[in-house]
């Protein structure tokens, strides 16, 4: 347990109508609300604990200094015992500069966040949640109303909580040569959980320990989740003991078999939940549980729901007496000794079963296995579909076995792409190892620099593009270096991180790295290729010279040029007013959901794709050889007369394309005096076109046809054209119009067309100052 020494600390708190005071000199105190347990603050002063909660405070007088401290017991018998008090007790803001922080290294991070969230550290301090955030041994994790948060540790374990949660991270040992030495304890006050076991506790449920304020819950290779306000917790795979406080004792070892704990007279097992009813009871926490939720798919296909009956367990006395009446093989009130060693089987007291003892339905041995606990093996019939085998990475550890091969579910880096897509991944067999969203692994080699560039379905919308396009999977793993300044790396296959906000100048040279830079003004110059960099918040710098890099921006922002020599890059943005510059060749960008990005292609860069998505963006195109397609909002499509002269003279594949929405108002902006010949112009180059806009220069369309009008609208067939003066020419030929009228739309004076071309209506727009020739 980590324990916070506030030793000597003392403070007058203001005293209120709402205020109790208790003596600590009895094993038990009653409180009077729940909420003095789930939402309180708690914090030692000097000798005494202080509960300031929702409906008031609590001082409990000489806590710290009782030879034995009273376990706090709410009306419904849940408690705050003081391991759980040791667990989440701060000290008052005011002393936080007495404190010191932990100088050891993270011993995880923040893999997935949705919403809102703190972090409190043993030294007081309190900072948001932020992605790739490290986490400490002793830290407290809190989640807002809207929030829910997956950690990452380096023994490949995750532990997940829903939105209103509460976890304090007690202990975390780990040797990680490979043996899976180690031990974990966490603390849940509130809320929902998914714990994901990885190396540490696969065959000890000793190692890995949750205490709740009803029972503790010992793990042996699982995926559990639990629901804390209702005491309620679900084995997904894998085992678990359930004990209350009184030393009633429960082992959960079928897929989706559920114990209830009923603080006041015992545990109950409530016998097994069908996968519907498991999905839909934790789906508050599917965002950050990917793969317990890949997990429960995978069954609700596979496994016919078999009902169990419920049994409640029993005081331990109660259970001896009663062995005489029960089979050979039952060591317990709803716990089956199968392997006839006299002991439950996932109980405290049990040995880990050696891999060569193993029983058809218990894992611990590859291949097939039979038995109704069992993960199927490598043989059994859920091996990845074909089109996910791109998906497979090697194995980082060769510790990992077949039966803990789960199909799951990842999202993407960051949450803009979380929310744009969420793909299935199944992984089964000796070369596959659990993967999800977060750091790559250096084993693992970026192909994004050795494929050839796709030509994008024209038909395609900017969800489907994001969906065929999302970078690969990485593989979970720490850190190999943390810097706190300046860096330069050399080394090839590596995993860089900043450990703080500092503003930070890295020189990246090798290859096959991942780098994460945190909080700060950051630069980073990406010479080296097949890298994975993350830009987090602030305002930073990026510029790649190096091939087949995958980049993701920040959440403020950021400057990102693409040099020259760069070919065959991804960039994804994210938040923020976002500026890119790109020169090299065949690189793919992906614009993120700030209010505004500047995009400038320059006239050497040639098969480039970029796809907007929200916010009013600006593409400045000083070349037409490569495909832009924009996003949701109006953008602006600025292209100058060497652009024009190049697409009037040339058949490119490329093309521009605006939003899907028909609400979307895409501008077509010529910067410079040029003529717009629409006879010379591929009529598919110019997609989802609203509005042409020639006020910035003298500007000259001619041989527009009613065709090409609907070639390069939506579906609303309706073209704007605005203009300064009579500078500005447009000639319509072909068919004269149906009708003229004239109208004012936005303060602007239109003369308005239409016309029936086989029987689909279109509508021109021309203003007024336009010099226009339209036959009617």
């Amino acid at each position: 347990m980590a324990y916070k020494d506030f030793e000597g600390l003392s403070t007058n708190l203001n005293t209120s109508p709402a205020h109790q005071t208790f003596q600590a000199d009895s094993a038990q105190i009653e409180l009077p609300d729940a909420s003095f347990i789930r939402d309180a603050m708690i914090q030692r002063d000097g000798m005494d604990l202080v509960l300031d909660g929702p409906h008031g405070t609590i001082t409990i007088d000489g806590y710290f200094a009782a030879e034995q401290a009273p376990s706090l017991v709410g009306p419904g018998g849940e408690m705050l015992t003081p391991n759980l008090v040791n667990s989440f007790a701060t000290s008052p803001s005011h002393y936080a500069q007495n404190l010191s922080m932990s100088d050891e290294s993270p011993v995880g991070f923040i893999q997935e966040l949705s919403g809102e969230g703190t972090i409190t550290h043993t030294d007081g301090s309190v900072s948001p949640l932020n992605m790739g955030q490290p986490v400490y041994e002793g830290d407290i994790i809190e989640t807002a109303s809207n929030g829910a948060v997956n950690i990452t540790f380096s023994d490949e374990s995750s532990f997940a909580v829903s939105e209103d949660s509460r976890v304090a991270i007690d202990e975390y040992v780990y040797d990680n040569s490979g043996a899976g030495e180690g031990s974990q304890n966490f603390s849940v006050l509130k809320g929902m959980f998914v714990f994901t076991s990885g190396l540490v506790g696969r065959d000890d449920p000793d190692d890995v320990h949750i205490q709740t304020p009803s029972g503790s819950i010992g793990i042996r290779g699982t995926i559990i989740a639990g629901d804390i306000d209702n005491g309620e917790v679900t084995v997904v795979e894998g085992a678990i003991v359930v004990s209350d406080f009184a030393g009633n004792e429960v082992t959960l070892d079928n897929q989706f078999e559920t114990a209830k704990f009923l603080p006041q007279s015992g545990v109950d097992n409530i016998g097994l939940l069908k996968a519907d009813e498991v999905s839909q009871k934790f789906v508050k926490i599917a965002k950050v549980a990917p793969i317990m939720f890949s997990s429960i798919e995978d069954s609700a296909k596979e496994t016919p729901h078999t009902p169990l009956q419920p049994h409640n367990a029993q005081d331990p006395a109660d259970a001896a007496q009663s062995t005489q009446h029960e089979t050979d093989h039952t060591a317990a009130s709803g716990t089956v000794d199968q392997d006839a060693d006299n002991k439950v089987d996932g109980s405290l007291n049990e040995e880990p079963l050696a891999p060569q003892d193993a029983k058809d339905g218990e894992t611990g041995e590859k291949g097939d296995t039979s038995g109704e606990t069992g993960t199927p093996g490598p043989d059994a019939a859920n091996q990845p579909d074909a089109d996910m085998q791109q998906h497979k990475m090697p194995l980082h550890s060769d510790t990992h076995t077949a039966e803990e091969m789960a199909a799951i579910k990842y999202a993407m880096k960051m949450q803009s792409l979380k929310e744009a897509q969420m793909q299935t991944v199944s992984a089964a067999g000796g070369e596959d190892t659990l993967m999800h969203e977060g750091l790559q692994t250096p084993t693992a080699q970026n192909t994004l620099g050795t494929t050839e560039p796709k030509l994008l379905d024209t038909t395609q919308t900017q969800d489907n593009i994001l969906d065929n396009n999302l970078p690969p999977p990485p593989v979970i793993e720490l850190p190999d270096h943390y810097f706190t300044s300046n860096q330069t790396i050399n080394d090839n296959g590596e995993w860089w991180s900043a450990t703080t906000g500092n503003d930070t100048n890295v020189v990246l040279n090798g290859d096959n790295n991942t780098v994460n830079l945190r909080a700060g003004n950051d630069q980073i110059t990406i010479n080296g290729n097949n890298n994975e960099v993350t830009l987090e918040s602030g305002a930073d710098f990026a510029g790649i010279t190096g091939d087949g890099n995958l980049v993701y921006g920040g959440q403020d922002d950021d400057t990102i040029i693409i040099h020259l020599t760069a070919e065959n890059n991804q960039i994804w943005g994210q938040g923020g007013n976002n500026t890119f510059d790109l020169y090299g060749d065949n690189n793919t960008l992906y614009l993120g959901w700030g209010a505004h990005d500047e995009i400038t292609v320059y006239a050497d860069a040639h098969g480039n794709t970029i796809l907007g998505r929200e916010g009013i963006n600006t593409y400045d195109l000083k070349t037409a050889q490569n495909t832009i397609i924009g996003g949701d909002n109006e953008d602006i499509f600025k292209m100058d007369a060497a652009t024009i002269n190049e697409i009037s003279n040339n058949d490119f594949a490329n093309f521009i394309k605006g939003g899907d929405s028909a609400n979307d108002f895409d501008s077509l902006w010529i910067s410079e005096d040029a003529t717009l010949n629409f006879t010379l112009i591929d009529g598919d180059y110019f997609r989802n076109i609203e509005h042409i806009d020639l006020t910035h220069a003298d500007v000259t369309i001619q041989n527009l046809t009613w065709d090409d009008i609907i070639n390069m609208t939506d579906t609303d067939n309706k073209l704007y054209i605005t203009g300064n003066d009579t500078n500005d020419h447009l000639t319509i030929v072909g068919d004269t119009a149906d009708t003229q009228t004239a109208i004012t739309e936005n303060s602007i004076n239109y003369d308005v067309y239409t016309n029936d071309v086989n029987g689909t209506t279109v509508t021109l727009y021309v203003e007024n100052t336009i010099d226009a020739t339209v036959p009617v």
